[in-house]
């Protein structure tokens, strides 16, 4: 997924691959050195365009964000037309009818950075955004043409002074396999990382969705796992070539639930059949929004 600076509403005709969805976080190395007004600290918040279609607590509009805790924000998703390779809107009820780019855009008032991200989980199925780099050369040549349109996204945007961004895997085999990671941090102003998905109903285990660390008693039931975990995945962004200050951690608000195989047999690494009962609100089995996991000490869960 590629965002880029809602200005009022920019459209552009190439775009990248990626995905993703929630609330970001700043990784910070050496805080000391930096002050905390400074622009080098930023809270990404992602905003979605279909929450408001949801029930009770569920509906979130432009006006419920709440603009002191973040420093920018991510419009979620415009989607790419990929015969005319134009960006399209996904859903012109939302975006335009009832007028949520303008509505979000006006956080700008308020000394915000609003920006539209393009792709997210629906729009890439199918590896659209993936075949726009790829030229059948390779791996290699997929990442060198993946870096060459970034940096014609770039020249473009600079003389209009606009940002870009890119949401990128957290996976070490993927960031070998998928990116230059020095041609990105040249080209985008910042790196979301996605950390988070490393455990889920998936692997028949529980597990966190998003670990900082890697768990000793991981050893027990994955083999060569030591790098699904955020610390891990951030240090390899950098030891790879992004400079700290161009990374911003993607940090879930939600979980992942699970049916236990056994209910005497629970905790980390548990033995499960699949995903948990789908909330009330988000209704995915497996899946729970922030909201929902609050109520779940109400419900006696």
């Amino acid at each position: 997924m590629v965002i880029v600076y809602l200005e009022n509403v920019l459209f552009c005709k190439r775009d990248i691959k990626q995905t993703l969805y929630v609330i970001t976080i700043p990784a910070i190395i050496d805080p000391d050195k930096v002050s905390p007004l400074s622009d080098y600290y930023k809270v990404v918040c992602y905003f979605t365009n279909w929450a408001w279609y949801r029930p009770g607590i569920g509906r979130y509009m432009p006006e419920n964000i709440n603009h002191t805790l973040c420093t920018h924000i991510v419009y979620g998703f415009a989607h790419l037309d990929y015969s005319e390779l134009v960006i399209k809107v996904k859903d012109s009820e939302t975006d335009y009818d009832n007028h949520f780019y303008k509505r979000v855009v006006a956080y700008k008032e308020r000394g915000l950075k609003v920006l539209l991200a393009l792709g997210g989980w629906e729009d890439s199925a199918g590896g659209k955004y993936s075949r726009l780099a790829n030229c059948n050369k390779g791996p290699d040549s997929d990442k060198e043409n993946f870096a060459a349109i970034l940096r014609e996204l770039k020249a473009k945007f600079k003389k209009k002074k606009l940002l870009l961004s890119a949401a990128v895997s957290s996976d070490m085999q993927v960031i070998d396999k998928g990116y230059d990671v020095p041609a990105l941090a040249k080209y985008l102003d910042w790196i979301t990382v996605m950390a988070s998905e490393y455990h889920g109903y998936w692997d028949e285990r529980t597990g966190h969705v998003a670990p900082l660390y890697y768990h000793p008693d991981d050893e027990k039931y994955y083999d060569e796992m030591y790098y699904l975990n955020a610390n891990y995945s951030i240090n390899y962004w950098i030891s790879k070539g992004a400079p700290p200050r161009s990374i911003v951690m993607g940090t879930p608000l939600y979980g992942r639930s699970f049916s236990l195989a056994n209910k005497n047999v629970h905790g980390l690494n548990a033995p499960t059949y699949g995903g948990g009962k789908a909330g009330e609100v988000t209704n995915e089995t497996g899946f729970l929004s922030y909201y929902e996991v609050n109520s779940c000490p109400k419900k006696k869960y």
